[in-house]
């Protein structure tokens, strides 16, 4: 029983866990890359 708790407890904490990021990204304090148009839509964004 106590492994069948355990283990739900683990799914629901990584279900409902709020995501954190230790680190900034490696890109604070970088300039955004002046793209065309056609280079946005090909990176997704």
């Amino acid at each position: 029983m106590d492994s069948l708790l355990i283990a739900a407890d683990n799914a629901l904490r990584t279900l409902l866990a709020r995501p954190g990021a230790s680190e900034e990204t490696p890109a604070h304090g970088l300039a955004e890359a002046a793209l065309t148009p056609a280079q946005k839509k090909r990176a997704g964004r």
